[in-house]
């Protein structure tokens, strides 16, 4: 087999997934003070109940963003509608812990330098129904 007929094996979508749309956002995690500082993800997770988790599926980025994850959607419109959803849920959980989600690329407050990585193995943190616990999921 050539390299391009792997590649494009490779990255073909699925036929069942083929007419669905999805999407990951990453929001990242600030104390909601005059001085943003980051926060650990624990502070946010604790939080999650278990109708967040199913469906915005979150995760943690070494560098803390909290990463929302909605399984696809049979069109874009249902995508946004449950997506505002889930980050107006997101939202009402940071902001009852005293956290303000920042939708930027990067953290605006502080340099990468001044972030600290929050998890203790390349990968990330998947949260399940009860518990955090580390995925061997290399980050991107």
């Amino acid at each position: 087999m050539d390299i391009a007929t792997a590649v494009e094996k490779q990255f073909r979508p699925a036929p069942q997934a083929a007419s669905k749309i999805g999407v990951e956002v990453e929001l990242i995690a600030v104390t909601d003070s005059l001085w943003p500082q980051p926060v650990d993800p624990a502070r946010l997770a604790a939080g999650f109940d278990a109708s967040f988790v199913r469906a915005a599926r979150p995760s943690f980025e070494p560098g803390g963003q909290l990463e929302l994850s909605p399984r696809p959607r049979p069109s874009a419109n249902a995508l946004i509608a449950d997506l505002d959803g889930l980050i107006q849920h997101a939202v009402a959980i940071a902001e009852a812990r005293g956290v303000r989600l920042e939708a930027a690329g990067t953290d605006p407050y502080h340099s990468c330098a001044e972030v600290p990585l929050r998890t203790p193995s390349p990968g990330i943190w998947r949260c399940g129904n009860s518990s955090t616990r580390s995925a061997r999921t290399v980050a991107g």
